[in-house]
């Protein structure tokens, strides 16, 4: 055990509790356990915080040290029983416990987690279950009483109203592994000035949610030194570009300015903020171009969320033009900052960019004999669009590059990937971060800081940019003596003697190093001073515009998206105002699509229209926090990281990308989808049209419904994965079906409930393997009668349209 690992654990045993032998009871004898395991040292230290917040009434967040499997079960657990025991030493009612979540893991660990014989996923269902006469504790004690009504809710849709509804004795809020939680914000917000305690915890030091509970869940927050990094110091060392031609880097560094100054100034206000988002969203892709610039053009539109440049200067040009009247001095510094992408804009035309040249190189020079070479993008679009490049200039694919040792990765494919490079040693692994990740995507940083030394590809004036998320990471992974302090004097406890080592950063910004575009080389660090101007507040407030929502985002399986996108797609001059019963409102594209609840052969059901199409009086069925109202979504969003899932979503996400790249080869010796339909269909295929074939290229299909169709499209087009592996593929595509059938047929039945009054069914198992019922999905969903509707005028951008919001 480490030292602050000790001192905060022998701290955190003198805290008292009201009923000591209870606890002793419960920890003692291994009688709590989660599988074979019966906890240790931070499993039980966690359980006094959490019984101590839960005595006193006070909210606490919890950074888990580590990602065991046994910790949220046993923290959840014996806070739960030990509540429930100290209620009825008092002769209270055992009340009613919330348990917020994203996602249904949490009870596949309870169904093996145990004291003596009672098995804590029976407490899970929304009724009360009763114990058996078998003693919880101590067989002088038999219990007659049920454990606390423990209502769960995944990804509510009203988080509010289930606390009204509800009146929780107490809350949970188990945050995994997110990044973030759409709902956490709201839902602290309203409990602000109310009294009901609250534990909360989280696998993931860097996500948002532990920032909001700081901001406002009225609670501490106590962070355990996280173990894998708790060792030892990271560097960070940024290799900086360098070009005998600084137009470029010079253009985007003088707009960067204007920009942080106007950001300062002017970001109050809808039109003003929408044009701020664009304009950071042109100065972003263009500071983050990692491919020819035609080919990103050509491509770029095919990809979810990722937008074309030239798209983003119509609209920016749009914007710009709008301001001018409505906001003046906000028109003349953004249109200040379009001269400078307008000279870039030229620069590209006729030079390749610099990111693109010094990464090509990187891929092909000086790559590590006896090791690896690990280029890591900010997301997957992004490095699926650069292996497109290489393949379409070069004609290397990544086969080719890993047969060299080079390998490319995204943040969020690194965590699936950290065991095979683990297997090299810190010297034989060169790691080398493209760019620097936005504020949002620095949540997802965690499986690259778990690697060590790394590298980071950055133009000079970045530095700072570099260095501030530095300070941020530091402060999300650094153990804080003080706040731990606060939180065991205020529950009566006594800080241990212990003297506590000074502890440096975890992660230090190392040496810069130059990597030259005319040469090809890297030079080695140099002792001059980093290169770091002044922060002012204007370059402190610009990264509010920073996150990368306009550009790209992370997509669940299917990562490109078929459309013929328009300029229109990234703004638009007509939005669709929808006002439904209890205050909701929201702006709407007129291409935007809700379902609709209407009255089919066997009952109601719903079907997608679009909302220009709505009237008043009709009931949607909104499903919030997404963006695209779709059941796929809402699947993948609860069961994503289950263990017995991620493998059929691994299967599919490989073939789709086989696919593609196959296709794209396919295509550059001159054939077409035309000519890919003939080759299978003289292979026996009965698909008769192209747009079958579009409809996989696109992902809007996991699978083709005939599983011999895999191995005729791996033998026409050279798919060796998919050619070893299509009759798995094909079970993961009906495995994945099956889960849509299942969700919809509950859906179905649950909306002829709502219309008839019959008795709610949302608790039985519709997928007995993964255990899931429609509850599990019903508190993200909400029928709203549509009162009024109007066309308005103006100008939008997309991005904020599309969701549901209540007056205060």
């Amino acid at each position: 055990m480490n030292i602050p690992v000790k001192w905060l654990s022998e701290g955190i045993a003198s805290i008292p509790l009201r009923n000591e032998p209870m606890f002793h009871q419960l920890w003692d004898d291994g009688r709590l356990r989660c599988g074979t395991s019966a906890g240790d040292a931070v499993d039980r230290s966690n359980a006094r915080l959490a019984s101590s917040t839960l005595e006193r009434g006070f909210r606490l967040f919890i950074v888990l040290p580590d990602d065991l499997p046994q910790r949220a079960p046993l923290l959840f657990a014996s806070s739960l029983v030990y509540q429930w025991l100290d209620r009825k030493d008092r002769d209270l009612t055992p009340g009613r416990v919330l348990y917020f979540g994203s996602t249904v893991g949490i009870r596949e660990h309870l169904s093996n987690t145990k004291i003596r014989n009672l098995i804590l996923d029976k407490v899970f269902p929304q009724s009360n279950p009763t114990l058996s006469s078998t003693s919880l504790i101590s067989p002088s004690r038999p219990s007659d009483s049920g454990l606390p009504e423990v209502i769960c809710a995944y990804s509510p849709a009203d988080p509010i109203a289930l606390i009204k509804r509800y009146r929780p004795a107490w809350i949970a809020i188990d945050c995994g592994n997110q990044r973030n939680v759409r709902w956490l914000s709201r839902l602290l917000k309203h409990l602000k000035n109310d009294q009901t305690p609250i534990i909360a915890w989280s696998y993931n030091p860097l996500s948002e949610t532990i920032r909001e509970f700081e901001q406002f869940g009225g609670g501490k927050v106590i962070r355990w030194p996280f173990r894998t990094l708790a060792a030892s110091s990271l560097t960070v060392v940024p290799v900086i570009l360098k070009s005998s031609d600084s137009h470029f880097e010079d253009s985007l560094q003088e707009a960067y300015r204007i920009l942080a100054k106007a950001t300062a100034k002017h970001n109050t206000g809808r039109l003003a903020t929408d044009a701020l988002k664009i304009i950071w969203g042109l100065h972003r892709s263009l500071e983050r171009l990692i491919v020819p610039f035609d080919l990103f053009e050509t491509e770029a539109d095919h990809y979810w969320g990722v937008r074309s440049i030239t798209n983003l200067l119509h609209g920016v040009q749009r914007f710009i033009a709008t301001l001018e009247s409505q906001n003046p001095q906000l028109f003349q510094h953004l249109s200040d900052a379009l001269l400078f992408y307008e000279r870039i804009m030229q620069f590209l035309r006729e030079s390749e960019p610099p990111l693109w040249t010094a990464l090509s190189q990187l891929c092909v020079e000086d790559v590590p004999t006896d090791g690896v070479r690990i280029l890591v993008f900010s997301s997957k679009a992004r490095k699926e669009m650069f292996a497109l490049a290489l393949l379409s200039r070069f004609n290397f694919s990544e086969d080719d590059l890993s047969d060299i040792g080079v390998f490319l990765s995204s943040l969020t494919e690194l965590q699936n990937k950290l065991e095979f490079f683990s297997q090299y040693s810190s010297d034989q692994r060169s790691i080398l971060l493209v760019g620097i990740p936005s504020h949002k995507i620095s949540s997802g940083m965690l499986p690259l800081l778990l690697l060590e030394e790394f590298e980071t590809l950055v133009y000079s004036f970045q530095v700072a940019t570099l260095s501030r998320r530095i300070k941020e990471w530091n402060l999300a992974l650094s153990f804080s003596r003080s706040t731990a302090e606060e939180v065991i004097r205020a529950r009566s406890g006594e800080i241990s003697p212990l003297a506590l080592p000074t502890c440096g950063s975890i992660l230090t910004l190392g040496e810069n190093r130059d990597f030259s575009i005319d040469s090809g080389k890297v030079t080695k660090a140099f002792k001059s001073k980093h290169l770091i101007p002044d922060l002012d507040e204007a370059a402190e407030v610009s990264w509010l515009f920073e996150d990368d929502v306009i550009l790209e985002s992370e997509h669940r399986v299917s990562d490109i998206h078929p459309t013929d996108i328009s300029y229109e797609d990234i703004w638009t001059e007509e939005a669709f105002e929808i006002h439904v019963n209890g205050g909701g409102w929201g702006l709407f594209a007129l291409d935007d699509k809700l379902n609709v609840v209407v009255k089919g052969a066997n009952g109601e059901c719903t079907e997608e229209r679009f909302v220009q199409a709505l009237r008043t009086g009709d009931r949607i069925l909104f499903i919030h926090g997404q963006r695209r109202q779709d059941l796929y979504e809402l699947i993948i969003s609860r069961i994503h990281n289950h263990q017995a899932i991620e493998i059929h979503l691994a299967l599919i996400n490989r073939w789709q990308e086989e696919l593609t790249h196959s296709f794209r080869k396919f295509q550059k010796n001159g054939r077409t989808i035309e000519d890919l339909l003939a080759l299978i269909q003289d292979l026996g295929s009965s698909i008769t049209s192209s747009q079958t074939i579009r409809l996989w290229l696109s992902r809007q299909v996991h699978a083709p419904r005939d599983p011999k169709d895999l191995l005729r499209l791996a033998e026409s087009m050279d798919m060796p994965f998919v050619k070893e592996y299509h009759s798995r593929i094909d079970k993961a595509a009906k495995r994945i079906r099956g889960l849509h059938r299942g969700l919809s047929n509950r859906l179905n039945n649950w909306l002829q409930e709502q219309a008839s009054g019959a008795t709610d069914t949302a608790f039985e198992i519709f997928d007995p393997e993964l255990g899931l019922s429609f509850q599990d999905f019903r508190d993200s969903l909400a029928i709203y009668t549509v009162e009024r509707t109007e066309k308005i005028s103006g100008l939008f951008l997309r991005q904020g349209l599309g969701t549901l919001e209540w007056k205060r």
